[in-house]
């Protein structure tokens, strides 16, 4: 996918759970705090910005935000 779906996708997780606007792609899920609602959100918002849908089952894996964008390139 491209560098704008990328940065559209790290601009709508900001705001959907309400993160501090220095977040970036090398944050890590747990300086965000990670929970059961923000998995939830991230698949909403995957499915938003890149029309793919996730599975919890997927996420496991990841530890920063680009880890989570890049799962729109596999």
């Amino acid at each position: 996918m491209s560098e704008e779906n990328d940065q559209k996708f790290l601009q709508t997780l900001i705001q959907e759970l309400e993160l501090d606007s220095k977040t970036n792609f090398n944050s890590s899920l747990d300086e965000i705090g990670w929970d059961s609602l923000s998995v939830i959100t991230v698949i909403a918002v995957f499915d938003e910005v890149y029309s793919i849908t996730l599975t919890a089952d997927k996420l496991k894996d990841c530890k920063t935000i680009k880890d989570l964008a890049d799962l729109s390139k596999v």
